[in-house]
């Protein structure tokens, strides 16, 4: 797993109360669809929560990946993004579930193939005219 470094751009005009928050706010998301995911039901963050009743992982905050579209396929602590079939598994207490930079606003709230569906940042819904893969270490 690839740790991340979370970077905000300076420049941004953050005096919103939201834009200051420690937890991205991550509604737009619950509306996205995956052409390539045949569960269709799994579209709804209710549904990716259900998947988690197994779940065993203290180091990682369910809700939190069923928010951003992750559900839990198992055995052990494997989850699948639905919007981009992204596998991701092994979690370690640091790790980040983003991995993506939006420019010009600096928010990290997305893994980079879900950054490519995208036009606008999820959580300030500014346009972005760059992203930036970036790394945690």
């Amino acid at each position: 797993m690839i740790l991340f470094l979370i970077l905000i751009d300076t420049d941004t005009d953050c005096s919103d109360t939201d834009c200051k928050s420690s937890s991205p706010k991550m509604q737009s998301f619950s509306n996205l669809t995956s052409s390539s995911s045949t569960i269709t039901h799994l579209n709804k963050e209710i549904q990716r929560r259900l998947t988690f009743s197994e779940w065993n992982c203290s180091s990682t905050d369910k809700l939190l990946l069923a928010q951003i579209g992750f559900y839990f396929i198992g055995p052990t602590d494997l989850v699948k993004c639905y919007f981009c079939n992204v596998e991701i598994g092994m979690w370690q207490a640091d790790d980040n579930p983003y991995n993506t930079a939006f420019f010009p606003c600096g928010h990290i709230i997305a893994c980079t193939k879900c950054a490519s569906s995208v036009t606008k940042c999820s959580y300030c819904n500014q346009p972005f005219v760059k992203v930036m893969r970036v790394y945690f270490s």
